[in-house]
This record gives C-alpha cells, sequence and structure tokens, in this order.
C-alpha cells in the first residue's frame, strides 16, 4: 500500500516539475484605447480616451502550444463629450479597474511566436469620478457610488514574442468588450474646489466599456524555462 502511494506521489512531482519548467512570469504595459457607449446615451461628439494600463503576466505551458496566460494588470477606462450651445460644456467618466483576466493562449513557430489568444475577464472597480466643466468652472464627482464595483468581460488579442532561453520579449494587442453595465444610480458626494456637497443623487445611463489595448512586456522562465 504504502509502495503505491510513493509511487502516485512521485507521478504527482513530476507533473508539477514538469509544469513550473514550463511557466514564464514577467511584466506587461502600454495603453488602453477606450471607448464607453449606451443606447440610451445620444450625446454629439461622444469621444473615447487613450489611458494607461500595466501589470504582471504568467504564461503557463500546457502542451503543443497551448498555455493558460493570467495578465492580472491595473487599466483605466473612460470617455467623454463636449457640447458647445450656448455654453461651452465637458464632462469626463473615468473609471480605474484591477482587472483579472484568464486567457487561453495558442503560441506556434519556434524562437519567433505568433500567438492568438480569448478569454473572459473579471475587472474590480477601485475608482471612478466625473470631472466636468462649464465655462470657466469645475466640478469633479466621486462615481463610486454610480457605477458598478464588478464588471464581466470577453477578449480577443494576438501577437508576437521573440523567445531565448533567458527571456521573452513580446507585442500584443487586444481588443475587449464589457458584457455587463459598469453604471448605476446612487447617491454621491461632490467635491466643488476643494469642498464637498452631500447625497447628491445622480442617474447615469447604462453603460458598457470597450478598448483597443496595445502592450508591450517581458518574461522570465521560472526553473530553467521550456
Amino acid at each position: 500500500m504504502i509502495k503505491k502511494y510513493l509511487i502516485v506521489l512521485v507521478f504527482i512531482l513530476s507533473l508539477t516539475f514538469n509544469c513550473l519548467a514550463q511557466v514564464r512570469c514577467g511584466f506587461i504595459g502600454g495603453v488602453n484605447i477606450s471607448k464607453i457607449s449606451s443606447d440610451e446615451l445620444i450625446i454629439p461628439n461622444l469621444t473615447g480616451a487613450t489611458l494607461g494600463s500595466f501589470g504582471g503576466v504568467f504564461d503557463i505551458g500546457v502542451k503543443n502550444g497551448l498555455s493558460l496566460y493570467l495578465a492580472p494588470m491595473y487599466i483605466e477606462k473612460g470617455a467623454g463629450f463636449e457640447v458647445n450651445n450656448p455654453e461651452p460644456f465637458s464632462a469626463d467618466l473615468n473609471i480605474s479597474f484591477f482587472e483579472i483576466p484568464v486567457f487561453v493562449k495558442y503560441s506556434f513557430g519556434d524562437f519567433l511566436r505568433p500567438y492568438v489568444f480569448t478569454g473572459p475577464t473579471l475587472a474590480v472597480n477601485i475608482a471612478s469620478n466625473i470631472e466636468t466643466r462649464i465655462g470657466g468652472f469645475s466640478m469633479e464627482i466621486d462615481a463610486r457610488d454610480m457605477t458598478n464595483s464588478l464588471e464581466l468581460g470577453i477578449t480577443l488579442g494576438s501577437g508576437f514574442s521573440y523567445v531565448t532561453d533567458a527571456v521573452t520579449l513580446f507585442v500584443e494587442g487586444r481588443y475587449n468588450i464589457g458584457l455587463t453595465d459598469v453604471s448605476k444610480s446612487g447617491s454621491n458626494s461632490v467635491s466643488i474646489f476643494g469642498g464637498e456637497i452631500e447625497d447628491v443623487s445622480i442617474q447615469l445611463p447604462d453603460l458598457q466599456t470597450s478598448g483597443f489595448q496595445l502592450l508591450i512586456g517581458f518574461a522570465l522562465p521560472f526553473n530553467g524555462g521550456e
């Protein structure tokens, strides 16, 4: 009986070390060309925003070019609009997320490897605000109570990596679309020139995010690489 357990233990350990030998960990960063849209929102000159994103990458090899690709990251999403009748007025909504994507990735080639990936993303809202400007006056609204704490989305992407025994360098593009609304109604604290007005009720329309991300990064092999 003990011998059987030892055989099973050795088998599990061998699989574990084999898996660890195919793990690459690193850093990724770049820009997110973000858009927020709504079927309920009819405003001219609705524009997106180019914002930042950065985080880590964990590429866990499975078999024959297939891997589990994890990339937890900080990412900013936002949009704004501007009207000029009768007075110039503009507003920007910016939301900061900690995003947890879980991708299935397929790579092919040798040292220069194109790859594609897809999978779901779960984003945790860590900060959000609305900044409005009219004439020479501005107003900043803490929008955390008006935005949902979680967003579920899906991502498609592709990239190229240059792989050596010591390091992997890569560049990739991703398109992400939010499947859930980021907005909700609520009472909020409004900050004006450093002061606060409590319990202001503001109703946002249903809002969905989308964005194209251009990212570069590097990854180091764990326990010797592939």
